[in-house]
């Protein structure tokens, strides 16, 4: 099964008018998909971004999350 991850700042412009991207539209097309917030920042990648994404990776991959923590 193919499955997406939508991760954006929740100050980021390129997210849609400070909108969180919303995944009923691919969900509603058959396509599995999960919003991710990287924090307060805008555009820019936090420094913790593998942990704020280990969980979201997982789900994609149909993985353990467990894998992805130290």
């Amino acid at each position: 099964m193919r499955r997406v991850v939508l991760a954006a700042g929740d100050k980021d412009a390129a997210a849609g008018l400070h909108e969180r991207p919303s995944p009923s539209r691919t969900d509603a097309a058959g396509l599995p998909t999960r919003f991710v917030s990287l924090g307060p920042g805008g555009h820019e990648l936090p420094s913790d971004t593998d942990a704020r994404m280990c969980d979201a990776v997982a789900w994609v991959r149909e993985a353990d999350p467990a894998a992805c923590r130290p």
